[in-house]
């Protein structure tokens, strides 16, 4: 098992689990080793200016924590602006959407619990 990575040697994914979605991409930093951990997985994930996810309920528990970028985050209708720093609970059947509302690319950790799967 490799303990060092660097994102920056990892290709960004489509995310295609959400029809609608418009450049949400995604790499996977902890979630394909079941040697290291089963307890959660982790995504560093890219939204590019003015692009967003679509309204969505996901059946995992998730921090989304903001690393780069402006935006707005929904959770049960409700609307937070979200910057550098901001970090945000989103429990299990949670009504959430992200946008991106900056000029750069906003850049976001996301830790799933349990472990998110994907095809």
């Amino acid at each position: 098992m490799d303990l060092v990575h660097n994102v920056n040697d990892h290709t960004w994914r489509d995310e295609t689990e959400l029809p609608g979605a418009r450049g949400f991409e995604f790499i996977k930093i902890v979630g394909d080793d079941p040697s290291y951990t089963s307890a959660f997985s982790c995504e560093y994930v890219r939204l590019g200016p003015d692009d967003h996810s679509v309204v969505h309920i996901e059946k995992w528990n998730h921090l989304l924590w903001f690393v780069e970028g402006t935006g707005e985050l929904m959770i049960d209708g409700q609307t937070w602006q979200v910057s550098p720093g901001s970090y945000a609970k989103v429990k299990a059947g949670m009504k959430h959407s992200l946008r991106n509302l900056g000029g750069t690319d906003m850049k976001i950790i996301a830790v799933y619990d349990p472990p998110r799967t994907r095809a």
